[in-house]
């Protein structure tokens, strides 16, 4: 442990941006004045966010500056880890003092060999920068000791992510949508529910299809919420109709659904699918259901 201190207190004082690469480990006998990156007001932490529905032009960016040697290029790669035979380089920029680095959803599919819309919602990539002086030396996450890379007052930018994600929009949540499964099973796969728009943060179906007569007699639009941070949909409690088709003539308590507290249900606008878990009620009794949806 010892001498893993005087090593370390050497890295330092031999020049405050020394790499201390791992391919040249013994400080005491030769030492490498490098390079690295370093973040302006931001971290590694800071996960950037590519959105979805423009994913080809969706631009993730962080600002840096150099530190130690000059350097003269950044190479700028995606991979799953510190090991630089997973690395798929993204591309190369020029540099100076510092800049703002980018990578885009079209530039980012291509290193992956894959469309932008294969990057798929939720899907977090790692990228690498690569930083390459003007002698010609090459300095990463790849040859740079993990200490080093830890000390967070150096804020190191050889490594940020960014994730894709799906900005909330009402916009796709109107038209016809195909039932993909229904466990309260008054409706089936195939069948048609038509959407409508009511606000930035609102739409609503009838539980009806269209394609064959529905169970619900009087029926009545089920409102839908979703808060946009988050993409999670509520329905409050409601009456969805007079009665079940299956229920005697004025029974009552009428039917109502709500959604299920104890299973978060979500909407994609990206992909336009709907996942409801809620709680149909007959007569009085609850059901809880899965009702999922996807646009025609």
């Amino acid at each position: 442990m010892r001498n893993k201190i005087i090593a370390w207190f050497i890295c330092l004082i031999t020049f405050f941006a020394s790499s201390c690469v791992k391919e040249k480990p013994s400080l005491f006998n030769d030492s490498v004045v490098g390079a690295y990156l370093s973040f302006i007001g931001g971290t590694s932490s800071a996960v950037q966010k590519l959105d979805y529905s423009s994913i080809a032009t969706a631009t993730a960016t962080i600002k840096v500056k150099n530190v130690g040697s000059p350097a003269d290029k950044i190479n700028i790669y995606v991979g799953t880890s510190s090991d630089k035979s997973t690395w798929k380089l993204i591309k190369t920029v020029s540099f100076t003092d510092s800049t703002t680095l980018t990578v885009n959803g079209a530039e980012l599919a291509k290193a992956l060999g894959v469309a932008p819309t294969a990057l798929q919602p939720g899907t977090t990539f790692t990228f690498y920068n690569e930083v390459v002086t003007k002698d010609g030396k090459m300095f990463s996450a790849a040859n740079t000791a993990d200490d080093f890379q830890g000390q967070n007052s150096y804020k190191i930018a050889f490594v940020w992510r960014a994730s894709v994600s799906c900005n909330f929009n009402v916009t796709p949540f109107a038209g016809n949508f195909v039932v993909v499964k229904d466990t309260w099973q008054d409706t089936n796969p195939g069948d048609i529910i038509v959407l409508t728009a009511i606000d930035a943060t609102h739409f609503s179906f009838d539980y009806n299809p269209t394609n064959h007569s529905g169970t619900l007699v009087g029926s009545k639009p089920i409102i839908v919420a979703v808060n946009p941070a988050t993409s999670i949909a509520t329905i409050a409690l409601q009456d969805v109709g007079t009665r079940w088709t299956y229920d005697p003539v004025g029974s009552t308590p009428p039917p109502t659904i709500r959604t299920n507290p104890a299973v978060p249900s979500s909407v994609n606008s990206c992909t336009g699918t709907i996942s409801l878990n809620v709680i149909w009620s007959e007569l009085g009794t609850d059901y809880p259901s899965v009702f999922n949806l996807k646009k025609q």
